[in-house]
């Protein structure tokens, strides 16, 4: 049986995939770092969203090899 991966993640699924804490996730929210969701009185976050904000960090790390 295939199963999908979830297209929303809550805080808790969102740390366990950035391997962060939850008040540096949400920093990272309120600063506009990464997008998220409200569906009543939960926050989420797309796969989506998790995915280019991985992307945009990749560079940096580049950068820092090269500099």
């Amino acid at each position: 049986m295939v199963t999908n991966p979830p297209l929303l993640l809550s805080i808790d699924e969102t740390c366990e995939q950035l391997r962060i804490g939850r008040s540096l996730l949400l920093q990272k929210i309120y600063a506009g770092e990464i997008t998220s969701c409200r569906i009543g009185r939960r926050r989420l976050v797309s796969a989506a969203a998790l995915s280019e904000y991985v992307a945009k960090l990749q560079p940096d790390a580049a950068d820092r090899e090269q500099g």
